[in-house]
């Protein structure tokens, strides 16, 4: 498994405060939110690489972050993904940052969290990645291929999609 931290905007509205640090990057409590969010994946079983997507003005900050969260948490392994954005004016969105990590990096095949940057929460992901990788293996078995197409359980349907989301380029 794979996760992609969403971390490209420019937080327009948080200026003066965010105009040279990226929103992820305001220390709460003593550390950077990121931080938070990095910490709750201890313990996600085959965690490969976590791809945090920047823009060009704050690429060279989260690489010098990741280099000194990593030296302190080497079990984890970071690549910044610099989208190219310049400003606010030309910034890919997070459907386009998606799109364009999961694209160059060619992760269509592998289980993918996604997780705002700017997220602040303090419990593990790793009860979370558990039960969708359950769900996922329910879907595979024959009754809940049944069950899915039960006209009264539409929202198991629609779990079982943002589940199994493939992206596709347009």
């Amino acid at each position: 498994m794979n996760v992609l931290i969403l971390a490209a905007g420019y937080a327009t509205r948080l200026y003066p405060l965010t105009l040279d640090k990226a929103k992820p990057l305001l220390l709460v409590v003593g550390k950077p939110i990121i931080e938070w969010v990095v910490d709750n994946l201890a313990g996600v079983p085959d965690l490969e690489t976590i791809y945090v997507v920047t823009n060009n003005k704050f690429a060279p900050d989260f690489q010098a972050w990741s280099e000194r969260y990593r030296s302190r948490h080497p079990e984890f392994k970071f690549k910044i993904i610099n989208d190219g954005s310049t400003s606010d004016e030309d910034k890919l969105g997070a459907i386009g940052d998606i799109n364009f990590v999961v694209s160059r990096e060619n992760l269509t095949q592998s289980s993918l969290l996604i997780v705002a940057g700017d997220n602040l929460f303090t419990e593990s992901l790793a009860n979370f990645v558990e039960c969708a990788r359950a769900l996922m293996r329910m879907e595979s078995s024959p009754v809940s291929r049944k069950s899915r197409r039960n006209p009264r359980e539409p929202w198991l349907q629609s779990l079982f999609t943002i589940i199994r989301l493939r992206f596709s380029l347009f």
